[in-house]
């Protein structure tokens, strides 16, 4: 039967308001009585009726109100009841403010420095503001700009123009102006600078010789600036260019520290100036350009000697040889005599060739072959480069005879791993056509080629495996054009270590204990696996490997070499082995490992014969 209770007036401390209950009468006849309540303030009267009137439904009621003197925040409430019910209003805040928001500053940001005077202020949080801008954060009056109400809403404002200084601003909003006047939001920092920088002073250009590309490299750099702005210092721009018509620049962007080292060629003038920037936004206050410095690239300016000019011998001629004199320096002087040189301070008039300003390039005529010539370049005739020579050589007449090259022996050398010895030689000259070479090896000299005795043995080295213990083994090589025999050399192969059984290990993919060309071999030629060998087959067959052995089953560069097998003692009959136990100790670390294997034919199929039992 009741709703929101509403006023209408000043809700202002002592003033009376009227403050109406909208009930409602459902039985269309009864009275409508309405009990009024409140929490401070005064009411004209607690209790109010409106009489039944047909066919009104909606039966309002209305009582004064008068705010409290301290402006205090009251509600006032209601009951409506028609004598058969009863219904609770819902009650009024009148009078006082009440909670008012504080609103979130937007921008500018906190410490935010401009050179720009008016500052547009923003705030979110509510539909209208006052903002505020002093010189003090404690914003005691009278403030420097106040945007006020108005008597509208106000929800942005630019400031008047601000002179360079730091301020502060904020905001507050209202739910009834200059009554109900909310508290201001933490205040921002805001800083105006529109001093511009002070000009940067310049350094000299530094220059130096760069020897690794024979050019000239530069170095710019300046004082830094004594900065006392409000936005703090913020970079330097600048411009390092040649030719001031073209502004060809070698260095044109933004830093703190001095230009880089910047490689430039000879006899230009390299020019470069610099700027300041600070901190200020939207657009940073910046120094005028720095006067600007200025350096011609060469030799004196850069603390490097001219070099020497370089001669080059031209074509004889009717019993003379020109000489080409040529430089990079840009000198503009050349002096040329023979026989002298310019430190000795010897000769006469008669060696002087020239002494006179030239360009790169000069020619010298009528010099006679077989004479030292000397020469130096200069810029003033005072200072001059180093000097260089040459002497051009005596044609060969025509009819000459040609030299015939003598043949040279290709050199030999060894290295002995255990008992095996790798061979390897220098080419001979000429170098044989077919790339083979003729490899002697023998126990008493070289020649005796009882142990290594190949005349196609390719490429620059090769092995003999498999040697005894503690030889002396003698090798000389030729190649096979006729060139002669290199030195003989030896090499000794190692003592004896004991009964260990030696080989190579390679991949067995058929597992015929045969090695084929496509099969990868796992070790070198050394070094070799190192294992103990011993068997025990019973029926006197016992004992142990007493020799050095070596693998003779491979197949390599296209020969067929069979033997016993990779690594195994004598033939044992198979009778014979009547309880047969066979170790193999390996002694080399990192080994792939050994097994025993059933003999195969070459082609890999099964013996047709059990040969003996099985291969380890």
């Amino acid at each position: 039967m009741c709703g929101t209770i509403t006023y209408s007036g000043a809700p202002v401390a002592e003033e009376t308001v009227s403050v109406t209950a909208p009930g409602t009468d459902p039985n269309l006849n009864q009275t409508l009585t309405y009990n009024w309540t409140k929490t401070c303030g005064t009411l004209a009267s607690t209790q109010t009726t409106v009489p039944a009137v047909r066919p009104q439904s909606n039966s309002p009621s209305a009582v004064d109100f008068t705010c409290p003197a301290d402006g205090s925040r009251c509600i006032v409430n209601a009951t409506v009841g028609d004598g058969a019910a009863t219904s609770n209003c819902t009650g009024v805040n009148v009078c006082g403010c009440g909670p008012i928001p504080i609103p979130s500053l937007n921008s500018p940001a906190n410490n935010y420095c401009t050179k720009n005077t008016s500052i547009p202020l923003s705030a979110t949080g509510a539909s209208t503001y006052q903002f505020a801008v002093d010189n003090e954060n404690t914003f005691s009056s009278p403030w420097l700009y106040n945007s006020g109400w108005d008597g509208a809403s106000v929800t942005a404002s630019t400031t008047p123009p601000l002179t360079t200084g730091t301020y502060y601003w904020t905001a507050r909003t209202t739910i009834n102006q200059d009554v109900c006047d909310g508290n201001f939001a933490t205040p921002r920092k805001l800083m105006i600078d529109t001093n511009p920088l002070s000009k940067v002073t310049d350094r000299p250009i530094d220059c130096q010789y760069d020897g690794a590309t024979d050019s000239y490299k530069v170095q710019y750099s300046w004082d830094a600036i004594n900065y006392t702005g409000l936005c703090g210092f913020d970079k330097y721009l600048i411009q390092v260019w040649s030719d001031t018509t073209n502004q060809n620049y070698y260095y044109n962007t933004t830093t703190n520290t001095n230009s880089p080292w910047i490689i430039v060629p000879a006899n230009i003038t390299i020019s470069a100036h610099t700027k300041a920037y600070d901190k200020a936004i939207p657009d940073a206050n910046e120094s005028p350009w720095s006067n600007g410095t200025s350096l011609v690239i060469n030799y004196e300016n850069c603390g490097r000697d001219i070099p020497a000019p370089i001669p080059t011998c031209g074509v004889y001629n009717s019993g003379a040889t020109p000489i080409t004199w040529t430089w990079t320096s840009g000198a503009t002087g050349l002096q040329v005599k023979d026989t002298y040189s310019f430190a000795s301070g010897g000769g006469t008039a008669a060696n002087w060739l020239y002494n006179a300003p030239a360009s790169s390039g000069k020619v010298i005529n009528g010099v006679a072959p077989g004479t030292i010539v000397y020469g130096r370049v200069t810029n003033d005739f005072a200072t001059f480069s180093p000097e260089n020579n040459v002497t051009c050589p005596t044609p060969i007449p025509t009819n000459a005879p040609t030299a015939t090259p003598t043949p040279a022996a290709p050199v030999l050398s060894c290295v002995v791993n255990d008992t095996t010895i790798a061979w390897s030689w220098t080419a001979s000259a000429p170098p044989p056509a077919d790339g083979k070479y003729w490899l002697q090896v023998g126990t008493e000299n070289a020649a005796n080629g009882n142990v290594y005795n190949n005349g196609e043995t390719p490429g620059l080295a090769a092995d003999t495996m498999g040697l005894s213990n503690n030889t002396t083994y003698y090798g000389h090589v030729t190649g096979t054009d006729g060139t002669p025999w290199s030195n003989e050399i030896s090499c000794t192969t190692a003592a004896s270590n004991g009964t260990y059984l030696k080989g190579r290990i390679w991949y067995d993919v058929d597992e015929d204990f045969r090695r084929s060309t496509d099969e990868q071999l796992l070790t070198s030629a050394a070094p070799f696996v190192d294992m103990s060998f011993s068997y025990d087959c019973g029926g006197g067959w016992s004992g142990s490997s007493t020799t050095n052995s070596y693998n003779d089953c491979e197949h390599e560069n296209g020969v067929w070499n069979p033997g016993r097998g990779p690594y195994q003692s004598a033939w044992i009959l198979k009778t014979a082995a009547t309880s047969c136990s066979i170790t193999a100790t390996i002694n080399t670390a990192n080994s792939p490992g050994w097994y025993f294997v059933q003999p195969k034919n070459q082609d890999g199929t099964p013996k047709p014969y059990d040969a003996g039992g099985w291969r380890v």
